[in-house]
């Protein structure tokens, strides 16, 4: 089966995989789903994140994301929050969601145009989010690059530094298949699963080895 158009709907249950801390660190994985949704503002209770009310932008129009339900692949070294409360980096073949907004959205539209006219998302789609640098603005138009942990380290605290990213999406090849495979498998999962059902991963086969093979 080839890659097939995707729909938005939610996902709940799968854990979300953030880019944290480190220069470098990285997303990689297969798209079985996208859906844009309204933010909601967010509380720390006892040192944990508790969900509030949802967001609005000061001109009362809802403040939207886009989460992209992916397989995992090679090459990440993002974290996620498992079962137990620990910060991990999910195997190849585990199934996350990941947030995009603002700035990093509009880098997601540009990755996608440059697939050309038929670029709407499918199951299988690649995607790759880096943490490219750090960098602190200094007016509208200047930046300071800050290319490694130590220069991050040397900044004041009560210097707001921006996490720049970088963003890429290509279709998969005929080496994917397998990847694009597992992607609608776990789409189909996911559509018969009730809502708040976790949800596991395991590494595809075939031609394509989850274990080694970074697609970018």
């Amino acid at each position: 089966m080839g890659q097939q158009d995707i729909g938005t709907g939610r996902q709940p249950g799968i854990p979300f995989i953030k880019v944290t801390r480190h220069i470098r660190q990285r997303i990689v994985g297969g798209l079985v789903d996208e859906e844009q949704r309204q933010q909601y503002t967010w509380r720390k209770e006892n040192g944990k994140p508790v969900r509030g009310e949802l967001a609005f932008k000061e001109n009362g129009k809802p403040l939207l994301e886009l989460v992209l339900t992916l397989v995992v692949m090679p090459g990440t070294s993002a974290t996620m929050i498992d079962e137990d409360g620990v910060e991990v980096v999910p195997e190849p073949g585990t199934v996350v969601r990941h947030s995009i907004d603002g700035f990093k959205w509009g880098q997601y539209i540009k990755a996608r145009d440059l697939l050309g006219k038929d670029n709407n998302p499918r199951t299988g789609d690649l995607f790759a989010q880096t943490y490219a640098h750090a960098s602190i603005a200094d007016g509208f138009e200047n930046r300071t690059i800050l290319a490694t942990e130590a220069e991050i380290a040397a900044v004041p605290r009560d210097v707001n530094i921006r996490k720049d990213m970088e963003i890429l999406v290509r279709r998969p090849g005929p080496e994917h298949t397998a990847i694009v495979e597992q992607c609608n498998a776990k789409r189909a999962e996911l559509a018969q699963q009730p809502v708040g059902a976790s949800v596991g991963g395991a590494p595809a086969g075939g031609g394509y080895n989850p274990a080694t093979d970074d697609p970018f």
